[in-house]
């Protein structure tokens, strides 16, 4: 019987997708990964407030796969990852950008109150209690703040089977309803909600690696997967076909003040 502790999986988890993003690098950057990861951004940066002077935190970012989108976009741009080597991929030189820390999503080394905006892609699964990443999410947001995850989403069965022939981690994947239950008992109000991620998902993520090696014609690939992304949106407007859905985005705001927990200052190493 395993005597591994939550806290101990968890790391486990992190550290194992961790060392396959720093491995597979290039799969991010390939032409046909790049362009459904472009739609995904876009379907997150769509719950966020469009005001010039919002400061948004990607938690959890990675190698920067959702930063660069954020940057575009607004001018006070923060990223946090447990993972130093991580960090050292992001590729991200850009004035918008106020810093890199290397911290845990469940304990946010940020004072109350700071962000207008927090996202967490993929994230949210790695960690050993959601209750308490929920509550220190609202603690670092400002009272109407957004906070928008997408996360894998398993609402049929065939779904969870899949994932247990394909995936070589078993990683924690929400229910729609499930995930959404997460908010209000946090301090959130569900503002919206969106399904994605049917076979252009599916082949993006399944298949990432030889498709990170069709790089040429860029213009043959990139058609392809936006045909298929097309091809996702019919799907998702199908009843019944469109609970067959691989990924969730759940945003909620912040009500009232700031939750009160223990409070906390910047204590994260910083990545310069």
């Amino acid at each position: 019987m395993s005597t591994r502790t939550t806290e101990e999986q968890k790391w486990e988890e992190i550290e194992a997708a961790r060392t396959e993003a720093r491995a597979s690098k290039r799969n991010y950057e390939s032409v046909w990964h790049a362009t459904y990861a472009s739609y995904q951004n876009a379907l997150m940066l769509s719950f966020l407030p469009a005001a010039a002077d919002t400061a948004v935190l990607d938690c959890g970012c990675g190698v920067g796969v959702l930063l660069k989108d954020l940057l575009d976009r607004y001018p006070c741009v923060h990223g946090l990852d447990i993972s130093a080597e991580s960090l050292k991929l992001v590729e991200c030189s850009h004035p918008a950008l106020q810093g890199l820390v290397v911290g845990d999503a469940e304990q946010p080394p940020y004072a109350d109150g700071v962000f207008d905006a927090v996202l967490l892609r993929g994230t949210l699964h790695h960690l050993a209690n959601f209750g308490q990443g929920m509550g220190e999410f609202r603690r670092i947001l400002k009272p109407g703040g957004v906070l928008v995850v997408a996360e894998p989403c398993s609402d049929v069965p065939f779904i969870n089977w899949g994932r247990k022939l394909l995936s070589k981690r078993q990683e924690k994947a929400f229910g729609t309803r499930e995930l959404r239950n997460l908010f209000p008992t946090a301090g959130f109000s569900v503002v919206g909600e969106r399904r994605f991620g049917y076979l252009a998902f599916a082949l993006t993520y399944v298949l990432q690696r030889p498709l990170a090696s069709l790089s040429r014609p860029a213009w043959l690939w990139r058609s392809i997967i936006r045909s298929l992304i097309l091809l996702d949106e019919m799907l998702g407007r199908i009843p019944f076909l469109n609970r067959s859905n691989l990924g969730a985005i759940v945003a909620g705001r912040a009500l009232g003040e700031s939750a009160r927990c223990t409070p906390r200052v910047p204590t994260g190493k910083r990545w310069s």
